[in-house]
């Protein structure tokens, strides 16, 4: 959560990219500052900066953050039934554990990746369907909003399982302001779908100013029965 304070977020977005409620993300930042002793999130901030300018920021074998891939994982700018690379992935709880201590010595850590986009990365602002939300089966229209114009033919909508990938065709349209990226799909009843936009080591959707990859989203919607 620190890690994302320093390049822009504020306690809204960082609990939209975790998933968490921003009452969760406020405890948790709450709790930084009273084990490093400061009075704001951005000053803890800046004290992992400083102390991660001198100190590894990976710690026995594997580095902290996202599980790495394991399913096979498909980038929607293949060409259709290229197959792309196999890698693996971690199943199970991500746990992150952290003491005072640790922290001070920078072993506080969280990234979205183990290459986690630098800079003021675009973020997900809303999708179609919503996340978390249940649609009537049929055709629609899925959608991803990002918070400033994206570079153009460049996307990664990532599969992570064939079962609940979303049924899609075409090419992904982006809209006038460059902002939105949107799919022609097929919502099959009783369904559960899972998306995400960018996901390691897919990060095509990029900021169209500076290039910088957009956080990874998750998206998960159901069909109605």
């Amino acid at each position: 959560m620190l890690r994302l304070l320093l390049v822009g977020n504020d306690a809204k977005s960082i609990a939209r990219h975790l998933n968490l409620s921003t009452h969760v993300v406020n405890e948790r930042l709450r709790d930084a500052r009273r084990k490093l002793g400061v009075g704001s999130s951005r000053e803890a901030a800046r004290l992992l900066a400083q102390a991660e300018a001198d100190t590894p920021k990976k710690f026995g074998d594997k580095d902290f953050g996202y599980p790495q891939p394991v399913e096979t994982v498909t980038d929607a700018k293949a060409q259709p039934g290229q197959k792309l690379a196999q890698t693996g992935i971690n199943k199970g709880i991500l746990v992150m554990i952290f003491s005072a201590t640790m922290l001070a010595s920078a072993a506080f850590l969280f990234s979205m990746n183990n290459a986690a986009p630098s800079g003021a990365a675009a973020t997900v602002v809303s999708t179609y369907p919503a996340n978390g939300s249940q649609v009537k089966a049929g055709p629609y229209k899925l959608t991803v909003r990002f918070d400033r114009p994206m570079a153009p033919d460049s996307f990664s909508f990532v599969q992570v399982d064939r079962s609940t990938y979303p049924e899609c065709s075409g090419k992904p349209e982006q809209s006038a302001n460059g902002k939105s990226y949107s799919l022609a799909c097929i919502a099959r009843a009783g369904k559960r779908y899972e998306i995400w936009f960018n996901r390691k080591p897919y990060l095509n959707f990029r900021g169209k100013a500076d290039a910088v990859p957009a956080f990874p989203y998750r998206l998960r919607f159901s069909v109605k029965p």
